[in-house]
């Protein structure tokens, strides 16, 4: 990946004689490129003396910007320039006050650094020097009121809060925070463990409901894709382009809703290689501060078993953040009460399999006669995943890379399934083998060939709930059985890429309040 250097094109436009102290600039402050594809951000600052009530500002490339996606601006195309103007919470600008904004989008391979200039109006109409000077005496002095807080900086249409790690807001990382490459600010980086699932966590707390922008500061050798988790749904992502190094670091950004009050925040890693190094989380929006970690459900303060985690409650996927691995090289029985993992990363050896589409393959747990097993991760080589025989409960499980399947019903019994995630599975996420009453609730599956599918060409009956979860990018479908004596009903959910929902026979396969995302 080529990365461009930070430059500054401030380009300053005063304005016409009604609003003679406003003056706006516009400076591009980072660039990334890479194969066919790129990112822009922009800053955006008041260099005048009165304040600013709207911006708009054109960026000029040297072919069609192709934008496939933008944050923080409404953006619109016209030949080879962009323009981008302000939205609602960012439009007024006091004197010496900036918003950023930022795109991203695709070129022909010869990719020119593009340029900007800015413009801007007034919130005042009035065209006597004494008034602006006036309004502008009074915007400096709000200016100075508020920056008393070290860790953010404000403005009247947004503000910035800016967090490091192991500072407040800052709740944790699935790894370490290291120090040794160099270029990084605050006390170090966020280096998460090197697989799927792996996720470095914030609490961000906002006055209202809003959009905010998410710039995080991350170096990589490669390129390591993101999803952005709010309050357990997954609701943005980032894509997290490679730097060339790992001193080599840029910022790549997420436009995310937040809900007013406490936020918990992942950055979780979409990709077999973690996350990048991650050096701070900028939040831009309506006056973000930090929030508190205490109201994540999971705790790794204490190795007791019933300390160490707790499930999920309230949000989607699995709360475990890991404690540590265990290899397993023969499958873990859970015959009776309860299994309770610690939130173990556990890694099957290839005495079980290889987490392949071989049939032959071993699980690497085997829940029993409605035993329990709960605060579990499984690693990288997801073998035939959890067998369940005659009945049994699966609680806040982490499927970091889906072998065969995720999880098998093998014979007849109830089985309750809460608080779980998977990814990167070829097939299915389900497989039942056997008369059942499934019920799966607060899930979110992503990249499987099907979510469930009903043993092929079995006609056995088959009850199956899905509530409350997070599907998507499915090759297939959602459900699929060949049985007239199946049925399958999801409800509060959300689907993306999912395909249909009902495949095959079915004697009642219903849907209701499905949304996408």
């Amino acid at each position: 990946m080529l990365r461009i250097p930070k430059a500054w094109l401030a380009l300053p436009l005063v304005l016409g004689s009604t609003n003679l102290y406003a003056q706006v600039t516009c400076s591009i402050s980072n660039i990334n490129v890479w194969n066919n594809g790129y990112t822009v951000n922009v800053n955006v600052t008041n260099t005048g003396s009165s304040q600013v009530g709207s911006w708009q500002v054109p960026i000029n490339f040297s072919e069609p910007p192709q934008v496939s996606s933008g944050w923080n601006a409404i953006l619109s195309t016209n030949g080879n320039t962009v323009t981008a103007g302000n939205i609602g919470w960012n439009g007024n600008l006091n004197p010496g006050q900036s918003v950023s904004f930022g795109f991203q989008g695709g070129h022909d391979g010869s990719f020119v650094e593009p340029t900007c200039s800015g413009g801007g109006s007034s919130t005042s109409s009035s065209s006597s020097s004494s008034s602006s000077s006036s309004s502008s005496s009074s915007s400096t002095s709000s200016t100075s009121s508020s920056s008393t807080s070290s860790s953010s900086s404000s403005s009247s249409g947004g503000s910035e809060l800016l967090i490091q790690e192991n500072a407040s807001g800052f709740c944790r990382v699935d790894g370490s925070i290291d120090n040794n490459n160099s270029g990084y600010t605050g006390s170090g980086f966020a280096n998460t463990e090197n697989q799927n699932g792996s996720a470095v966590e914030y609490a961000l707390n906002v006055p209202s409901n809003g959009n905010y922008l998410l710039d995080a500061r991350y170096a990589s050798t490669t390129t390591r894709s993101a999803s952005v988790v709010v309050n357990g749904s997954s609701v943005g992502s980032f894509s997290f382009p490679s730097t060339g190094s790992w001193t080599s670091w840029t910022v790549d950004s997420a436009n995310v809703p937040l809900k007013g009050g406490n936020n918990i925040v992942r950055i979780v890693a979409t990709n077999s290689s973690g996350l990048p190094n991650i050096d701070s989380l900028k939040v831009i929006g309506t006056n973000p501060s930090a929030g508190s970690c205490s109201s994540n459900s999971s705790s790794t303060s204490s190795s007791s078993s019933s300390s160490s985690s707790s499930s999920n409650s309230g949000g989607k996927g699995s709360s475990c953040r890991s404690t540590g691995s265990q290899s397993v090289s023969s499958t873990i029985k859970v015959t009776s009460g309860t299994f309770d993992g610690n939130c173990k990363t556990y890694n099957p050896t290839s005495a079980l399999g290889d987490g392949s589409q071989s049939e032959s393959q071993k699980p690497a747990f085997r829940v029993e006669n409605g035993a329990t097993l709960k605060n579990v991760i499984l690693g990288n080589n997801g073998v035939d995943g959890i067998h369940v025989y005659n009945g049994g409960t699966l609680d806040n499980i982490r499927w970091t890379n889906v072998g065969e399947d995720a999880m098998t019903v093998k014979s007849e019994g109830n089985v309750t399934v809460s608080n779980v995630e998977g990814y990167d599975g070829s097939d299915k996420f389900i497989q039942v083998n056997a008369v059942t009453n499934l019920k799966v609730s607060n899930c979110i599956v992503d990249k499987m060939g099907k979510f469930l599918r009903q043993n092929g060409g079995k006609t056995f009956a088959m009850s199956v709930t899905v509530d409350n979860c997070d599907i998507s990018n499915m090759g297939e479908g959602v459900f699929r059985s060949d049985s007239p004596n199946a049925t399958a009903r999801i409800t509060n959910s959300r689907l993306k890429n999912a395909g249909d929902i009902c495949i095959g026979k079915w004697k009642s396969c219903t849907s209701s309040n499905i949304t996408s995302f």
